[in-house]
């Protein structure tokens, strides 16, 4: 039995779109090892994108062979060992320094250092193939990225009020108000406009008014969460991404006067005395806003 290792890879978007499972792969390449001699010692299997270098089992997969003097890598064909030039020219040094033989079963071809010119040629066509076929790709996941901003849907996971949700019709990824917690979002909105509560203090209120006992996925609130949750335009219809703003096509669930109110009270603008029966600067102070914390960058 001569030793081997095996390798397999699938994006995240090929199992998605297409059920494209590594399973299918490992079957392929244990039934090989087993009819052709090869005692396969680990299988490295990779479920991200190869679109850059530095995948982590590959470069396990690479370690071991330098490490054990492996002579056999088993993969089912071009595409799914390298798609990049880095990772086919780290292989490619394997190959002619330490004899290894890279099996791409389904291709019937065996890439090693006795190789004449043009199979050589081939397999760096092939190589260029794939890359071809990865940056073809990522262009495609970009324009259906800008296309899905510019139509207002936000690509990341909804705000606390909010939930993904997938579509029944378009199989897609949309958000929409979550009724557990959408009464605890808009309050918490309502509380902090007033001036009256500092961020531990409305934490607390909404604790004793009863609205996080169905926070999603054990989340609880902290002062770096609220305060981040009472920045977001995401409530009054609007997103950031990427430095710019979009048109959200999610349902708002609050006014943007009241957005705007809130964020007075946090720059520290909106904060009349008279309204201030706790928390903080519930007198004028001559000094207020000048002073910053040299540790965290906010207003002392």
């Amino acid at each position: 039995m001569r030793p081997a290792v095996a390798y397999v890879r699938v994006s995240s978007l090929e199992q998605k779109e297409t059920g494209y499972s590594p399973d299918a792969q490992k079957r392929l390449l244990w039934s090989h090892a087993k009819e052709n001699g090869f005692d396969v010692e680990e299988t490295f299997e990779d479920n991200e994108t190869a679109g850059k270098a530095g995948r982590k089992n590959f470069e396990r997969m690479v370690e071991y062979i330098r490490q054990n003097d492996i002579k056999h890598v088993l993969a089912e064909k071009t595409d799914r060992i390298y798609r990049n030039f880095r990772d086919y020219g780290t292989l490619d040094d394997l190959v002619t320094q330490n004899d290894l033989n890279v099996h791409l079963i389904k291709e019937g071809v065996v890439i090693n250092k006795n190789n004449t010119s043009h199979e050589k040629f081939i397999h760096g066509i092939k190589t260029l193939m794939a890359k071809n076929f990865l940056d073809n790709l990522s262009e495609e996941v970009q324009k259906g990225f800008g296309e899905k901003l510019e139509r207002g849907e936000y690509p990341g996971k909804a705000p606390i009020g909010y939930k993904n949700v997938e579509d029944p019709q378009t199989k897609h990824s949309v958000i929409v108000i979550d009724p557990d917690n959408k009464d605890l979002a808009v309050r918490l909105f309502e509380l902090y406009a007033s001036g009256q509560y500092s961020l531990l203090g409305l934490i607390e209120q909404v604790g004793k008014e009863n609205l996080t006992t169905r926070l999603p996925g054990h989340r609880r609130l902290t002062k770096t969460s609220v305060d981040r949750l009472l920045r977001q335009p995401f409530y009054y219809g609007t997103f950031y991404w990427k430095g710019k703003l979009y048109k959200g096509s999610h349902t708002a669930l609050i006014a943007f006067d009241l957005w705007k109110q809130v964020q007075e009270v946090l720059e520290g603008r909106g904060c009349k005395p008279k309204g201030r029966v706790r928390g903080y600067n519930a007198i004028p102070f001559v000094f207020k806003n000048l002073l910053i914390c040299g540790e965290c960058g906010r207003m002392v």
